[in-house]
């Protein structure tokens, strides 16, 4: 059901999952009713990735100072938190811009024209957004003669400047 007001908040957790028929794909879990439901939504996804453009945030620490509504650079989901500070934490939330959304789609079986592939590495966001620190930025698969293409964009999200 829809939220009964505007403060009210609905979830939908967006993660890769293997669906019934064994293949990994897409999968939006979201909660209505009470009930939480598994949909999966785009099958062959086998890397689902989102960085967040923030305006004006150091990672894990309470905002402060000015913004411009500009993102000025990419965190990760755990780096917008601040231990202890519910409020510090929601609002480093409010300054997040825009989404990076990074995927590493895979084909049927024996999609390969010629020899597979053996050891490449696939970056969902690109090889500069890339950390060791984040073990979901470098996606290396088994050789199994499925074709991958990577698929990058970035939506830019109009949040409420008012409550900041």
């Amino acid at each position: 059901t829809a939220p009964a007001t505007s403060q009210a908040r609905m979830v939908s957790i967006f993660h890769v999952a293997r669906s019934a028929s064994g293949e990994p794909a897409l999968m939006c879990t979201a909660q209505s009713g009470g009930t939480w439901t598994t949909v999966p939504m785009v099958q062959g996804v086998e890397s689902f990735q989102v960085l967040y453009g923030v305006d004006n945030v150091t990672p894990g620490a309470a905002p402060g100072g000015t913004t411009n509504s500009v993102p000025d650079q990419y965190l990760r989901a755990d780096q917008l938190d601040v231990a202890a500070d519910p409020v510090a934490t929601n609002g480093n939330w409010r300054r997040v811009r825009t989404l990076r959304i990074g995927m590493v789609l895979r084909g049927p079986p024996n999609s390969v024209q010629g020899s597979a592939e053996t050891g490449r590495v696939y970056y969902p966001l690109g090889r500069l957004l890339s950390s060791p620190a984040d073990t979901g930025s470098a996606f290396t698969p088994s050789a199994d003669s499925r074709l991958r293409q990577v698929v990058s964009f970035t939506v830019n999200l109009r949040n409420d400047q008012s409550m900041q």
